[in-house]
């Protein structure tokens, strides 16, 4: 059964994800980053139960963020065409430790919910590109309280 699937930088052009990827319950890990796959996030990415690290940045994605699987630990959407607001449902991700949304067309305040993720060590939401400026907004001062966090490009 699979539980790792990288094909970074492997030229994959298409329209979105291949839905037989949520067919796949053992998987642990996916990276498809470096490539021109396109389209839409799938929904059904939620459904990999056994899934902590998903890298897919810089693959032309667009679209909302949708639904995370529970056990994510890195998360790394940066440098693609993500749209919409950072959705405050990545704040149940209480694994997370590595969050990376920079280089998309968020419109963002920063959700207060992230501030609960403890084991968060790198928050990148640097570069948002909303019509010439970045994050707005005010920063939550709760982000003193993430102790574990070393790493972050907010603005």
């Amino acid at each position: 059964s699979v539980i790792a699937l990288h094909l970074t930088k492997n030229n994959l052009v298409g329209l979105t994800l291949p839905p037989e990827i949520s067919s796949l319950p053992r998987l642990e890990s996916l990276d498809m980053s470096s490539n021109s796959i396109g389209g839409t996030l799938p929904r059904k990415l939620a459904s990999l139960a056994n899934l902590h690290t998903l890298y897919l940045f810089s693959s032309s994605f667009v679209g909302s963020i949708p639904a995370m699987p529970p056990l994510l630990r890195v998360l790394n959407l940066g440098s693609n065409w993500m749209t919409g607001e950072i959705p405050s449902h990545l704040g149940n991700l209480d694994r997370l430790e590595t969050l990376d949304l920079s280089r998309n067309s968020l419109i963002t305040t920063i959700p207060g919910s992230l501030m609960s993720l403890t084991n968060l060590r790198s928050l990148k939401i640097s570069q948002l590109l909303i019509k010439g400026s970045y994050v707005q907004g005010t920063i939550p001062t709760a982000i003193e309280n993430l102790q574990n966090l070393g790493e972050k490009h907010i603005c």
